[in-house]
């Protein structure tokens, strides 16, 4: 009998278990990182939101605003059914903001209601006829979110703000955790007064009427020619291949030159595309199941090698 033998299958099965080891903590942490990746909170710069269409300004008695000063009162609604994603006890609140025309208001923040722009360009909450700042309202929670605007407005508390005349923004912004989740906007432009007490009119931009496009159809002339039997041939030019940036979807190029007998020749270009551009990426479904498994299967090798070597006697001729 080798009496080295025992120890130095011993040895290698240590080393080979430490291996195991390191590989369970190392899949152990791989297989954290991607769960957290996959349903961990998402962090980053807030994505824009477009816009979910106009707010109608009116003053009292429904009519529609035009040239008003800057003390009438004005009602300002969404659209019918406009509702935010969820109830005030959701966390949702709505806000009603005026902005320079420039400025997105998607990207808006409201701390406290007050509506501030981290870029340039003038943006503030707007206040109620009586003068109070409208935000962090509730919406209601049956219909669920939906947005009921009860006071009407007014501009004679913006004296301060000395904002110039021009093109502005005024809206209805959803909002949760100060961020904008959703909001309805309309364009209104401030007008120099000097019988106004702040100096200005407004009124709703106008809008900009439908586009006419116009067709005209050249006069054709038809010729009748005697028979005539011509040949004619065919030529076709390969361009060099075009592979998109980004992937390796090949774009073959080719032109065919048709020339008649004694009559202009004509090209026709044709770019022929795959029947389906492949796409490319790693899941973060397939990247756990991958970690899982190498769980396993250096777990098991650990557990296996760590057990002890049992030496069995030799047997007795």
């Amino acid at each position: 009998m080798n009496p080295t033998r025992p120890s130095q299958f011993s040895m290698r099965q240590r080393v080979v278990g430490v291996v195991g080891g390191c590989g369970v903590a190392l899949s152990t942490l791989m297989l954290a990182v991607s769960l957290v990746t996959a349903f961990g909170p998402k962090s980053g710069a807030h994505a824009a939101v477009a816009s979910s269409g106009s707010v109608t300004l009116t003053v009292p008695g429904g009519v529609p605003a035009t040239g008003v000063g800057s003390a009438t009162a004005f009602n300002m609604t969404p659209p019918q059914g406009g509702a935010c994603e969820g109830p005030g006890g959701s966390g949702y609140r709505w806000q009603a903001f005026l902005a320079a025309a420039q400025v997105d208001a998607s990207t808006l923040t409201f701390p406290g209601g007050n509506a501030t722009n981290s870029g340039s360009g003038f943006a503030a909450t707007m206040f109620s006829s009586e003068g109070t700042p409208v935000g962090n309202q509730f919406p209601s929670a049956s219909p669920n979110g939906l947005i009921v605007v009860q006071s009407p407005f007014a501009f004679k508390d913006f004296t301060r703000l000395q904002f110039p005349a021009g093109s502005y923004q005024i809206g209805i912004a959803c909002t949760k955790d100060n961020l904008v989740r959703g909001y309805w906007a309309s364009t209104i432009t401030f007008t120099t007064s000097t019988t106004d007490p702040l100096g200005l009119t407004w009124a709703p931009a106008a809008t900009p009427p439908p586009t006419t496009t116009t067709t005209t159809v050249a006069s054709t002339t038809t010729t009748t020619l005697a028979a005539t039997t011509t040949s004619s041939s065919t030529t076709t030019t390969v361009r060099p291949s075009t592979t998109l940036a980004g992937s390796s979807t090949t774009v073959a190029a080719s032109s065919t030159t048709v020339a008649g007998a004694g009559g202009p020749t004509s090209t026709v270009s044709v770019n022929t595309l795959p029947a389906r551009i492949p796409t490319t990426g790693s899941s973060s479904t397939v990247m756990i199941g991958l970690w899982a498994v190498l769980l396993l299967i250096f777990g098991r090798m650990a557990l296996v090698l760590s057990r002890p070597v049992r030496v069995l006697p030799p047997k007795s001729r």
